[in-house]
C-alpha cells in the first residue's frame, strides 16, 4: 500500500509541478526502433488513464483522496487541449481517447459514487470539493458542457447527472 501512495504522490508531483510539458506540443518523445515522433502527452495517455481508473474506485481513503486530485489536476491542466480548439491543436495536444477517459472517469466512477448509499461521507465530500473546484471557473464548466454534453454522438448528459 505504501508503495502504491507513494506512485500516485510522485504522479501528482510531477502534474502540479511540470504540467506545461504534459500540453507542449514541442514535448515529443521518438521511438528508439522507428524514429517515430510521438507527443508526451500521447505516449503517457494509456498510463495514467490506467492509474485514474484502477485507483478512484479504491475503498482506502488516501488512495482514493490522491486519485481525486490527480483526476483534478489532469481535468484543470489538460482541460484547455479538449475538442473545442482548432481541429490543428487538437491532433497536435491531446487525442480523443483521453476526452473519452475523463467521461468514462465522471460518468462511471465519480458520479455514481455521488449517487451510491454505500459510499463513505467522506469520498462524497472529496468529490464535491473536486466539482466544487470546478464550478469555481466558468470557462471549464462551458468547455465540459460544450465537449461531452452538446455532442451530438454523446449517450449521456453529464450536467443532468
Amino acid at each position: 500500500m505504501r508503495s502504491k501512495l507513494l506512485s500516485l504522490q510522485l504522479v501528482l508531483t510531477v502534474l502540479n509541478s511540470h504540467m506545461n510539458l504534459f500540453v507542449d506540443p514541442a514535448a515529443i518523445i521518438y521511438s528508439s526502433t522507428t524514429n517515430e515522433a510521438t507527443t508526451f502527452i500521447q505516449a503517457i495517455n494509456q498510463y495514467l488513464c490506467l492509474c485514474l481508473s484502477r485507483n478512484a474506485v479504491s475503498p482506502v481513503p488516501q488512495v482514493f483522496e490522491v486519485s481525486v486530485e490527480i483526476f483534478w489536476r489532469v481535468l484543470s491542466g489538460m482541460r484547455t487541449k479538449l475538442k473545442v480548439l482548432p481541429l490543428r491543436l487538437q491532433s497536435l495536444v491531446f487525442n480523443f481517447e483521453f476526452q473519452q477517459e475523463i467521461k468514462v472517469v465522471l460518468n462511471e466512477i465519480f458520479i455514481p459514487i455521488l449517487e451510491m448509499k454505500t459510499s463513505t461521507l467522506k469520498q462524497k465530500a472529496v468529490i464535491l470539493g473536486m466539482l466544487s473546484r470546478l464550478c469555481q471557473d466558468p470557462q471549464a464548466l462551458v468547455e465540459i458542457y460544450l465537449n461531452y454534453d452538446c455532442d451530438s454522438e454523446a449517450a449521456d448528459n453529464i450536467y443532468e447527472q
